[in-house]
């Protein structure tokens, strides 16, 4: 809205009284500016950006990026839980906006900054923000934009080349906050929060933090952490923290139930600190015994690959929790057992999955390795699990059992055959609903898929010479996505000459578990078909489990009854 005022009535008066405004007049670089600190709405009402689009081509040379929603969202949270930004939002006034400055006094002896009122006329669009936007723009709904002031610099009569030439060198040039070192800086700031959610975050970088310093351990200055640079990121312990269950999961107020039960963190004790300084000491020397022995029972080349890697450690503290939940749960493990308990009472679950890892071949070896993108740290945990799984039965973590499954060649094909089937029936009945519907207009209903599929016709006939296009039948090369196009744009269509013949809508609503009141709930299997069939098209797809097997047998059997 803001925005849209400012472009639709830029230099247009808001109001015949200026705003007045107590300021510091410098200069720098040659150029003139002002100092002042200015409630958001003012800004809101006066500022514009140069957003690097179609509509502000006439103001060339624009610089600034489109506003993100998100980000203008996230912001407007933290100004209404007084959070604050303390650098200055940066603008620019135009030539023609009359803006003047009216000193209060004479030259200081010390500086040759002038103290004084900037009077700048209330006028939509006349001040051009350089940097911050996002800051600006994140006041526009809070009660704060009228109570808040922010520092601003301002300068005046600046050319867009200028102005550009700003924004390029703030960014260029300023240099963000490494993420090792953000999360470094949340144990101080967030060690005694408020929040419990962020103080398990502090409690987690502190962990890490001690894990890395730890001259005695075998992660000694191996994990980036602040300004001390490391091969391992802090990610992947923060992580494998995060999921592990070691520690409580917690929202703002209170502790979940889910891992309180398993977790080396005392939920019931009132003072935080000393909770959370015996699950540091706890957690750390329970990690630090871990990979200690992983080290002592695997050779150089796997401990260093397979556990002390950054894949490898998200994956090997997962596993932990998930052990150390097992065995609690199965009255084997208190959970409050000191270090060298812990370890004895898991050291058979450790050395299988050591003999495991040995035992790894080349083919298994490589695939670990060698796996690329967000599925990798989801394998390694997986395949860990599965490692001592195959030893002890009894041993199976959330969600384990349904990727073995997909793990299954056998289930992999039955679910291509059925998916196979369904296909080639909704081709043959999606065509002869479509002659139902509209009788001899049958082509020209479905004009766009029928154009798509002459395409490829043409396609295949550039590839091939001895292709006959002219007795070729252009339904035989619909796709998989033309079926579903029909199937959705055609879902209500009325039978003209038959009002009491059924519908798309009734012939291909299938139940498959769930609510089933919407069209997206009738179709969720058509949804999931489509997933289904990337499995085997595309590598990178999801293969699916048992369940989903059985869920297609339940479209199938619709199909075929119908």
């Amino acid at each position: 809205m803001y925005q849209f005022l400012g472009l639709m009535f830029k230099n247009e008066k808001i109001s015949d009284l200026p705003i007045r405004i107590p300021a510091l007049k410098g200069s720098m670089g040659g150029k003139t500016y002002y100092m002042m600190s200015v409630e958001p709405d003012i800004l809101l009402r006066i500022g514009f950006v140069l957003h690097r689009t179609k509509v502000n081509e006439s103001m060339s040379p624009t610089y600034q990026r489109m506003l993100i929603p998100n980000r203008l969202k996230d912001i407007g949270k933290f100004i209404d839980n007084n959070g604050y930004f303390p650098n200055s939002i940066i603008i620019n006034f135009d030539k023609g906006s009359k803006v003047r400055f009216e000193s209060s006094g004479g030259a200081s002896s010390n500086s040759e900054s002038r103290f004084g009122t900037l009077i700048i006329p209330n006028a939509y669009g006349i001040a051009h923000i350089i940097d911050g936007q996002h800051r600006v723009y994140g006041y526009a709904g809070s009660e704060y934009r009228f109570t808040n002031s922010i520092p601003v610099v301002a300068f005046y009569g600046m050319e867009s080349r200028e102005q550009l030439q700003i924004f390029s060198d703030i960014n260029e040039n300023q240099k963000a906050v490494r993420p090792a070192l953000k999360f470094d800086l949340k144990i101080d700031l967030d060690w005694d929060a408020p929040r419990l959610d962020s103080r398990i975050g502090a409690l987690r970088c502190a962990i890490i933090k001690e894990l890395t310093r730890d001259a005695n351990g075998v992660l000694f200055n191996r994990i980036a952490v602040g300004e001390d640079s490391g091969d391992l990121s802090l990610r992947s312990f923060n992580d494998g923290l995060s999921k592990s269950s070691l520690l409580p999961s917690a929202t703002y107020k209170s502790y979940k139930e889910e891992d309180r039960d398993v977790c080396l963190y005392d939920c019931n004790l009132t003072d935080f600190n000393e909770a959370m300084t015996e699950s540091k000491k706890r957690v750390v020397a329970f990690l630090k015994s871990a990979y200690e022995y992983m080290q002592q029972h695997l050779s150089t080349t796997l401990y260093e690959k397979l556990i002390s890697s950054n894949r490898g450690s998200y994956a090997f503290i997962v596993l932990l929790g998930n052990l150390n939940k097992h065995l609690i749960r199965g009255g084997l493990l208190s959970q409050k057992a000191n270090t060298p308990t812990r370890m004895q009472v898991m050291e058979p679950y450790l050395s299988s999955f050591a003999n495991s890892l040995s035992a790894l071949d080349p083919e298994e070896y490589s695939i670990l390795i060698n796996k690329q993108g967000q599925g990798a740290e989801t394998l390694w945990m997986r395949k860990f699990q599965s490692m001592i799984n195959k030893i002890y039965s009894d041993f199976a973590p959330e969600g384990l059992s349904q990727w073995l499954e997909t793990q299954d060649k056998n289930i992999q094909e039955e679910g291509k055959k059925i998916a196979q089937e369904i296909i080639t029936i909704l081709h043959r009945r999606v065509i002869d609903k479509v002659h139902e519907l509209y009788g001899d207009r049958w082509e020209s209903a479905i004009s766009e898929v029928r154009a798509r599929c002459k395409n490829r016709i043409n396609e295949k006939e550039a590839k091939d010479e001895n292709f006959d296009s002219e007795n070729a039948d252009w339904v035989d090369f619909m796709e998989f996505n033309d079926i579903e196009s029909i199937i959705n744009s055609k879902w209500n269509d009325k039978f003209e000459d038959d009002p009491s013949a059924i519908t798309f809508e009734q012939e291909f609503s299938i139940n498959i578990g769930g609510q089933f009141k919407t069209k997206k709930d009738k179709l969720r299997w058509l949804t999931e078909l489509s997933s289904f069939r990337d499995s085997w098209e595309k590598p990178k797809a999801n293969p699916i489990n048992r369940t989903q097997v059985e869920g297609l047998k339940i479209v199938l059997s619709s199909l075929l009854t119908d």
